[in-house]
């Protein structure tokens, strides 16, 4: 009926994109590679990412060169680190730590090298 009473009222609505939330995990998480070699370890992305998602490795000596194939993931899944230890390699044990950036967050884990 028309002419009858009205009513209002407010409503706020807050709209929030989704965020990242993801894990990494090394396996395994202990490398022993001979100087002069290569070895790898499975790195494992779990959770949700509203992004890509790219690796990356800190702590390993000049004589090491860390690669990630692939290098990036935009989805849970796994990325395989490669490590080539050089022949002038020290014996020594390292911390490797991988880190995944992306979806506005990170995560980390840790790889032991041992390098004999």
């Amino acid at each position: 009926a028309s002419g009858g009473p009205s009513h209002s009222t407010t409503v706020n609505l807050t709209v929030s994109a989704p965020k990242s939330n993801y894990t990494i995990s090394a396996s395994p998480n202990s490398l022993t590679i001979a100087r002069g070699s290569s070895g790898s370890a499975t790195i494992t992305l779990a959770g949700t990412t509203t992004g890509t998602v790219t690796f990356s490795a800190s702590g390993q000596g000049s004589a090491q060169t860390i690669a990630f194939s692939p290098s990036s993931l935009s989805a849970a899944g796994t990325t395989t680190m490669n490590i080539t230890v050089g022949r002038n390699a020290s014996r020594t044990t390292k911390t490797i730590t991988v880190k995944a950036t992306g979806g506005g967050t990170s995560a980390t884990t840790t790889v032991s090298l041992t390098i004999h």
